[in-house]
């Protein structure tokens, strides 16, 4: 009887455990990455981009050498392997990034699509459903939990040159910034106080999505515009590091943008031949 009711429980944790996890990969599915092919489809000459794989890594200093900071950039494909490294002195004035969180779209979108409601008053937005709609528990928990975890992941490495002036945002340059959030009129005058990047929060009833808004002269992204489900807010670890992954693509870290600043140059191009062409 013993080993029976052993036999039955060692059942049952073996199909909870391969239940939490095939629960984890359909949740992980709607959570991949589309900002590649957002760019794609937008592109108005599409030969000249293809999306590649990217890594940055911070050279850990060596003995005896000079405090300077080395940043290699990597991008591999089948054929292509492209290296490029910038150096930073530590003399310069580099200190961490600001990221301003502008929360006002939640605030409206809370208004339209409040608890009971059926209909929103937006008309780029599906009706407002039952367990669709931003509650303040998920506003605070957007906030004040997941994206000031993910805006440190980036701020403990990413380091600038920090403007002495304000940050300034006069115009959009992306159709859906003008689609779906309202610019403040301050942030046209005055500015943004100790800000290098503002970061539009957006919850919307439709598809998540992240866009850059608005750039510096130098091509340097200055804001951008990120979408959340209301549905799929959960604090979790996970859901962070989602976001400062779409966050990494919203201050201007792709394949296109880096290659257009001339940060990237190939090296050791192989080829291979496979024996059919032989």
């Amino acid at each position: 009887m013993k080993k029976l009711l052993e036999t039955i429980i060692s059942v049952m944790l073996f199909l909870l455990l391969f239940l939490h996890c095939v629960c984890g990969l359909a949740a992980l599915r709607d959570d991949s990455c589309t900002y590649d092919t957002t760019v794609w489809k937008n592109m108005k000459n599409k030969t000249d981009y293809t999306p590649l794989p990217v890594s940055i890594i911070r050279e850990l200093p060596q003995s005896g050498k000079s405090t300077v900071s080395l940043y290699t950039t990597t991008t591999t494909s089948t054929t292509t392997t492209t290296t490029t490294t910038s150096v930073k002195s530590d003399e310069e004035d580099w200190m961490p990034i600001r990221i301003h969180l502008s929360s006002d779209e939640l605030d409206r979108v809370m208004r339209r699509c409040s608890s009971g409601m059926t209909v929103s008053s937006h008309r780029h937005s599906p009706s407002c459903r039952d367990g669709n709609v931003l509650t303040p528990q998920k506003r605070d928990i957007l906030l004040n939990e997941l994206l000031p975890a993910a805006i440190a992941l980036h701020s403990e490495r990413l380091l600038v040159v920090r403007s002495r002036f304000n940050l300034v945002i006069i115009q959009f340059i992306s159709e859906m910034c003008y689609t779906y959030v309202e610019l403040p009129a301050a942030y046209e005058s005055v500015g943004v106080v100790e800000a290098d990047f503002v970061l539009f929060v957006l919850a919307e009833t439709v598809a998540p999505f992240v866009v850059i808004c608005s750039e510096a002269d130098d091509g340097r992204p200055t804001s951008a515009a990120m979408n959340f489900a209301p549905a799929d807010i959960v604090n979790t670890r996970l859901f962070t590091r989602i976001i400062a992954h779409n966050l990494a693509h919203a201050l201007g870290f792709d394949v296109r943008r880096i290659s257009e600043m001339g940060m990237i140059a190939k090296s050791g191009i192989t080829t291979t031949t496979t024996a059919e062409e032989r």
